[in-house]
């Protein structure tokens, strides 16, 4: 197939740590002929340059496809800048900058712990997998029933059970992301920044969430995924709630050889429990990262 992709991940100093393990991981695991693109959007005030030149220290190998750009990119100097809102914003208009037909869409918290290759993230036929989501009674429900009437779309049912997900990793076709941004900016005569951290329509949904919508409204899903159980595995941090012996029932996820990554939710830093701690020191061991993740001073920072 020769798939190439774009691999776009938001990301600020309070993560950077996270940052580096994610690079690193993407050095050693990723199929350098699978990359186009690794693009880093900073989320944050200052140079880029410190950023670039570390990651590029930490991982001369990947000088070649590393681009770390600042968000005044994307936005101008009007645009409100806010935490969760302003990340969304930018990994979708990051669709403006990659080059590939595919995107690759992080966040910070996610490393890859196995190796990777087209066939892990495409079917033969050359179409991206797809985890679905159950959409019933979540929070995420009404807001996705606004996204689709927001296109016009009369769904059913079906769509709010098999729904394309709201959590990384995922895959995205970049003309369609671009599609729905310009279908988005003539509709409301407004840039796509402007509609989505002002209007109340969009302040009632996600970035994949609008995504999917879009996606679900103008074309055949099936024309554009194919359903696979998903080969990750993420650490929330509501999981903090949990009792220790189910979050670390949980995280044997990690053991299974067909789970690619790990998503460590940086709210979860500096409270993993014991079982928690054992289960996820092991995966870095058995994957070489762990005198990495000691050497950026993470692993100090997790209990």
């Amino acid at each position: 197939m020769n798939k190439k992709l774009d691999i776009v991940v938001v990301s600020h100093a309070g993560e950077f740590d996270l940052l580096r393990l994610q690079a690193k991981s993407i050095a050693h695991f990723v199929d350098p002929n699978l990359i186009n693109n690794y693009i880093v959007i900073w989320n944050d005030d200052g140079p880029t340059d410190y950023v670039f030149e570390t990651l590029y220290k930490d991982n001369s190998d990947i000088k070649d496809i590393l681009r770390v750009l600042p968000r005044s990119n994307f936005l101008s100097e009007t645009d409100r800048y806010t935490g969760w809102r302003m990340q969304q914003v930018l990994k979708v208009l990051a669709s403006r900058v990659a080059t590939s037909e595919y995107i690759y869409v992080l966040d910070t918290k996610n490393h890859f712990i196995r190796n990777v290759n087209e066939f892990d993230l495409f079917d033969l036929g050359g179409l991206p997998f797809v985890s679905l989501s159950d959409y019933t009674g979540s929070p995420f429900e009404n807001h996705l029933k606004t996204c689709f009437e927001y296109f016009g779309f009369s769904y059913s049912d079906r769509f709010i059970i098999d729904g394309l997900p709201t959590i990384t990793p995922i895959v995205q076709h970049r003309k369609l992301v671009i599609e729905m941004t310009e279908a988005i900016e003539e509709k409301e005569k407004k840039s796509f920044q402007q509609c989505f951290l002002d209007m109340l329509v969009f302040k009632k949904s996600t970035e994949f969430l609008l995504y999917y919508a879009y996606c679900a409204a103008k074309y055949n899903l099936d024309d554009l995924y194919v359903v696979r159980k998903k080969n990750f595995f993420t650490l929330f941090k509501s999981t903090i709630d949990m009792p220790e012996t189910k979050s670390a029932a949980r995280l044997r996820a990690l053991e299974n050889d067909e789970c690619k990554s790990f998503g460590l939710h940086s709210g979860r830093i500096g409270n993993l429990r014991p079982l928690e701690m054992h289960i996820i020191t092991q995966t870095w061991s058995r994957s070489g990262l762990l005198p990495f993740v000691k050497l950026i001073g993470l692993y100090q920072r997790l209990t």
